[in-house]
């Protein structure tokens, strides 16, 4: 999230989030939906988002469950996206 708010401080420091139409995020495919999550709570609305995830541990999102690394990864996105929801700090998205 610090991340996040950094970014959307500079962003509307230097260019003025309203005259920003549209976010390309670059995220690592493991946690890419809490990053959008995380994104689409703290930017307008009016920005669109457009994710794209890069893969950088080995494993994909049709073979994680087979690897220690993927499962670790994953369900440890699972816990974090659930606390954070629950702290309010992210809020779901629907791609």
């Amino acid at each position: 999230m610090e991340n996040i708010l950094f970014s959307r401080k500079v962003l509307d420091e230097k260019i003025d989030l309203k005259n920003i139409k549209s976010i390309i995020a670059i995220v690592k495919h493991c946690h890419s939906r809490r990053a959008l999550m995380t994104i689409k709570k703290h930017f307008p609305k009016t920005i669109k988002l457009i994710p794209y995830p890069y893969e950088q541990y080995g494993f994909t999102k049709d073979n994680w469950h087979e690897s220690e690394v993927g499962r670790k990864f994953v369900l440890g996105e699972k816990e974090k996206i659930e606390k954070y929801l629950k702290k309010g700090d992210i809020e779901e998205v629907d791609f």
